[in-house]
């Protein structure tokens, strides 16, 4: 009884809202609803795209999460690359966004695609153990997003040019 409680009484999350619940937060309360093999899956999910995950789960979410940031490297670089997974729709949004939009912005955007893609991962089933999962990514997409200060990265941008500008 207590999982499904868990469950419905998560908040909704949605692309730059104001973050409800943090995913580490998250992630040691779910641990007394989960399973232990669920946990562990849930453990190894996470958005930074260096972890090396060790389950089946934990490598599939992130080689689709990779699929999208390298496909608009690679558009970036102006090199296309056929063997992706991704959908004519999402190849199409990021095209867009890598010719129409600053670093910054096409971060955001990135980001938003990411989140959405997380979301199609969820089942119309509310208490399958993959809507965690997608929930968790999410949450960490969020983090990431709310990370960000324009002032800060400006003060930043500033001192890489000017050491550039200085060689």
């Amino acid at each position: 009884m207590g999982y499904y409680y868990y469950i419905s009484s998560l908040p909704t999350i949605y692309f730059k809202d104001d973050q409800k619940v943090d995913s580490e937060s998250f992630l040691l309360n779910s641990k007394n609803f989960l399973r232990s093999k669920h946990f562990k899956i849930l453990s190894d999910l996470k958005y930074d795209l260096n972890h090396q995950a060790i389950t089946k789960e934990g490598i599939l979410w992130q080689n689709k999460l990779k699929e999208i940031k390298l496909y608009s490297l690679n558009l970036v670089g102006k090199q296309t690359d056929t063997n992706s997974f991704l959908s004519p729709l999402i190849k199409d949004r990021l095209k867009s966004i890598v010719a129409n939009s600053n670093p910054l912005e096409r971060e955001v955007e990135i980001m938003k695609i990411q989140f959405d893609v997380a979301k199609d991962f969820s089942t119309l089933d509310p208490f399958k153990v993959g809507n965690l999962y997608t929930y968790y990514i999410q949450l960490q997409i969020l983090e990431r997003y709310n990370s960000f200060d324009k002032t800060e990265g400006f003060q930043v941008f500033k001192s890489i040019a000017s050491n550039v500008q200085s060689t």
